[in-house]
């Protein structure tokens, strides 16, 4: 629980080793994590949606696993064949979504991915021990097309106006974002799962109590949902006129401190693909 002593302590220490590593970091001429890259407001806002949508992805695909191998017996082989779809549907996807962008611009892309994901979410809240797992297929295929409607406007406009000189440290940083974001997401869900588990008075692999075990996990299934639905929101931080550099097309741009960097003209318009 929260309250335990080995919580807090741990907790605490961490929350405190991360406050001195922001200070040493921004006070360093050559840091590992170059944090004042975050004053710029179109990478910001594009990492923290990566946080939240990688917290997301992370925290379902820990718990789906469990699920299918402890609840319904599969092996981890089996286990894996039911959810490999998912990286076949980024696969499929991605050319697609790569020519969406450049009509639909990042903001309105992650806000679809994101919206299609948190349904797939809410799908498995109806997966019990007997559905089928062609239908569980068929969901992280669906799941696939979903992200990858997030990844790439994502990582477009994440560096849509990031100096060439710090494309390397900004780089870093994106990928440091993604990896404590599914952390972050699969120790919350988790945690949303054992309590669950308690409240239902069920324990993991335990044919006694498959009914409460089952419920926990849909408990789980919908709080990675509300992930997928704080990122929607999120969505709105991105500034489609901050990434137009990236799109074919020319966007009206509004006086913004960033405007140089995307290449604002005299007409008040942005030059796209370099002309």
């Amino acid at each position: 629980g929260w309250t335990d002593g080995r919580v807090v302590i741990t907790g605490i220490s961490g929350l405190a080793a991360l406050a001195m590593l922001v200070q040493v970091e921004l006070r360093a001429k050559q840091p590992m994590l170059d944090l004042r890259l975050f004053k710029d407001k179109l990478f910001s806002a594009a990492n923290f949606v990566q946080f939240i949508s990688q917290a997301g992805l992370g925290g379902l695909i820990f718990l789906l696993p469990l699920m299918l191998q402890l609840e319904r017996g599969l092996s981890p082989l089996q286990s894996g064949l039911t959810t490999f779809p998912q990286a076949f549907g980024v696969m499929m996807m991605a050319p697609l979504a790569g020519k969406v962008y450049m009509h639909l611009g990042p903001r309105r892309m992650m806000m679809i991915g994101l919206f299609f994901t948190m349904v797939t979410s809410l799908v498995f809240v109806l997966v019990d021990n007997e559905t089928n797992q062609w239908v569980v297929r068929g969901i992280m295929l669906s799941r696939g097309w979903a992200f990858a409607l997030t990844l790439i406007p994502m990582q477009t406009a994440t560096f849509a106006t990031t100096k060439p000189e710090d494309v390397g440290r900004a780089s870093a940083l994106f990928s440091s974002i993604r990896q404590v974001g599914a952390s972050f997401g699969v120790a919350l869900l988790a945690t949303v799962l054992t309590s669950r588990l308690v409240a239902h008075s069920a324990q993991l692999g335990n044919p006694a109590t498959r009914n409460g075990a089952l419920f926990a996990f849909h408990d789980a299934f919908f709080a990675a949902a509300l992930f997928s639905l704080l990122g929607i929101a999120a969505s709105l931080l991105i500034n489609d006129r901050l990434a137009a550099s990236t799109m074919h097309r020319k966007i009206p741009v509004e006086p913004v401190e960033s405007a140089a960097a995307v290449g604002e003209t005299a007409e008040g318009l942005v030059p796209v693909g370099g002309h």
